[in-house]
């Protein structure tokens, strides 16, 4: 195990603008009390193998781009504490068990075209607990990551708040979600979803829940 501890937000992590200043690819790694600037600026890449199947090019393109933290297949990371300022993505989880994701702060950029994702979870399920994401494209996108739990969290992006891809068995509870196109998008025939307790406002759509068996 490895705890990176810093001071708060005087802490700084800076990746000067080449890419993703820190990737996780060991298990029980925490990091927290600190801020990250200095990410991308790439949020989604593009590649020769988009071009078969959608689903895969999707997860390709998503899970491969810039961002201030990556957990790259390992189980059991926490990212606690944490301030980010992104002009792409803030937190990438690629087949990452249990991840923890809790009381963290991103800022991403001012429209949806110039930035990114706020968390994108691929793959595995991840717990985000009272964060904090303003700006980018979404706060919150899963992709195949059934059980994945989204609470108590404050989202203003762009596009939308949360945005569920092919996610089943999920969580969305007692957030607070502003502005952009829709405030919880769940997408690509899932099943089983709960959104319950949200305060939605200033949004195009409130919920657009695609596929059957959510409440």
């Amino acid at each position: 195990p490895v705890t990176i501890q810093g001071s708060g937000p005087e802490t700084v992590i800076d990746g000067d603008g080449m890419g993703t200043p820190v990737i996780v690819r060991a298990a029980d790694v925490s990091i927290r009390d600190l801020q990250i600037t200095g990410v991308g600026p790439v949020g989604a890449r593009s590649s020769d193998e988009q071009q078969a199947d959608w689903d895969a090019s999707i997860q390709l393109a998503y899970g491969v781009g810039d961002a201030a933290i990556v957990v790259d297949g390992v189980p059991r990371t926490r990212i606690e504490s944490v301030l980010i300022e992104t002009p792409a993505s803030g937190i990438i989880g690629r087949e990452a068990e249990s991840m923890l994701v809790r009381d963290v702060e991103i800022q991403g950029s001012s429209t949806a075209d110039a930035g990114f994702m706020g968390v994108i979870v691929i793959g595995a399920p991840a717990l985000i607990d009272e964060v904090t994401i303003s700006g980018g494209r979404d706060g919150v996108y899963t992709h195949r990551a059934d059980g994945t739990v989204i609470r108590e969290s404050t989202l203003a992006a762009n596009r939308y708040g949360t945005h569920l891809m092919y996610t089943s068995g999920a969580v969305i509870s007692n957030n607070t979600i502003d502005g952009g196109d829709a405030g919880v998008m769940i997408m690509t025939r899932p099943v089983s979803n709960l959104v319950i307790g949200n305060r939605i406002t200033d949004s195009k759509y409130g919920i657009v829940p695609a596929g059957g068996d959510s409440y």
